[in-house]
């Protein structure tokens, strides 16, 4: 959905329907319509835990990218996500396993890690689970990995 466009009823609907033949919440219950689908997020939002499983949990405060001086700031490129959707991702593993997770219009800190991802490359599925926490699942169902959203300004630095 687009920021400041009101979702009509029918799609209202339509999205409700999908959801509860996913067994998923109902997208309403979870993210109210008040609230818009796609928005700025800030570090500083605690993270909603209420449907995350215990094995996410505790989930932390996203810690500011290290700051170079002289480097520019890289902008996340991603289009938006639909909650609770798992789209098609390829992770770089090679340089840090959250070297430049760009999902949902956003960077990404991984917080835990369950099992060993492929190097250079993990290809699997990467789902927005709350507003501020996304989980990357393997092809390979051993590997998958937490993420906490963070909006904090990221040097354009390479591979170190």
């Amino acid at each position: 959905m687009i920021k400041g466009v009101k979702p009509s009823a029918p799609l209202l609907a339509l999205v409700a329907l999908l959801a509860s033949c996913t067994g998923r919440p109902d997208v309403e219950e979870r993210y109210p319509t008040s609230t818009p689908a796609v928005e700025t997020h800030t570090s500083t939002t605690p993270p909603v835990v209420a449907d995350l499983p215990e094995e996410a949990l505790p989930v932390p405060e996203p810690s500011p990218w290290a700051e170079v001086k002289g480097v520019e700031t890289d902008r996340p490129r991603s289009s938006p996500a639909l909650p609770g959707k798992p789209y098609r991702f390829q992770l770089y593993t090679h340089c840090r396993i959250d070297f430049r997770v760009d999902f949902d219009g956003s960077f990404w800190q991984a917080y835990r890690r369950y099992g060993r991802p492929d190097d250079p490359f993990q290809h699997g599925r990467m789902t927005l689970v709350s507003p501020q926490v996304a989980i990357f699942e393997a092809n390979r169902r051993e590997v998958h990995i937490y993420f906490v959203r963070n909006d904090t300004p990221k040097p354009a630095l390479g591979c170190r």
